[in-house]
């Protein structure tokens, strides 16, 4: 088969694990590929947990934004890495005081020239500018120890080089959660903070993000396959309960606008609750 003679003759393929595209303001895609850093000399440090979740969210007007939870398990570093449009050259602002580096510091090889840092345990935004106009700005929740980077690397799509974001965290044991907007003008994110969340791959995450418009969204993802353990949080204005992979609920004041619930068994925000079809997929 191709697979077998393919990248370093190994089975290096990924996995999708969920999909639905069926939610009128919800898509979730989800994949693994631990596979491609399956270790044939020593399996046992090849990572157990290398997976990505992604929701697209839709926002007042045409606006949307993008939830990225990225969970990897094996190793002892983990860099996580962002860049803007490589056509051309943008511009970069963080929340972070991020403080120039003395002498040259490189990271894979000569590739990524780095030259500003900050370790924080803070959530956190940086973006990246567009000669455009258009920004996309991603919120980070934080975690101990979590050190920023910003270097430049080759754009390869162009014959200089652009600004890179690298994310560093320790331990072999990492969860990455972040929440991209691109905008233009104003982000209509406002801020975004963390209500269940502890870091690590195999856990469940909580958070919230609040929009310009009024409106409240509340996400909660976790690795649960039935019987569904019951989780919940509250962060004094609601109260959550849920048993389930992943969690959408978008509320304005007192009115729940809409409740998503993809591979689960039920879910309820105060004393308005859904419950799954026989499928495991339920929403409102």
């Amino acid at each position: 088969h191709y697979q077998d003679a393919g990248q370093g003759d190994s089975l290096n393929f990924g996995n999708i694990k969920q999909w639905d595209a069926t939610h009128p303001e919800v898509m979730v895609a989800e994949a693994e590929g631990r596979n491609s850093y399956y270790n044939t000399a020593a399996p046992a440090s090849s990572p157990t947990r290398y997976s990505r979740t992604l929701m697209m969210v839709k926002n007042e007007g045409a606006d949307f934004y993008l939830v990225d939870i990225f969970r990897v398990k094996g190793g002892s570093t983990h860099d996580w890495m962002l860049h803007g449009r490589l056509d051309d050259d943008y511009g970069f602002r963080s929340s972070l005081a991020l403080s120039p580096l003395a002498g040259t510091q490189t990271r894979f090889g000569t590739a990524l020239t780095l030259h500003k840092r900050v370790v924080t345990a803070d959530t956190w935004w940086s973006e990246f500018q567009d000669a455009s106009g258009v920004s996309t700005r991603t919120w980070m929740l934080g975690a101990p120890g979590t050190e920023v980077n910003i270097g430049r690397a080759g754009s390869m799509r162009t014959v200089n080089d652009a600004i890179f974001l690298d994310v560093r965290r320790t331990g072999g044991n990492n969860l990455f959660v972040a929440v991209h907007q691109p905008y233009r003008g104003t982000p209509s994110i406002l801020k975004v903070t963390p209500l269940h969340y502890s870091g690590q791959a195999g856990s469940w995450v909580a958070f919230r993000v609040e929009l310009a418009g009024g409106r409240t969204d509340y996400i909660a993802a976790s690795l649960d396959s039935a019987p569904y353990a019951a989780h919940q949080f509250d962060d004094g204005r609601n109260q959550v309960a849920f048993q389930g992979r992943l969690v959408h609920l978008a509320t304005a004041g007192d009115t729940v606008k809409w409740m998503y619930l993809l591979d689960g068994a039920s879910l309820r925000i105060n004393k308005t609750e859904l419950k799954a079809a026989g499928d495991r997929l339920g929403y409102q």
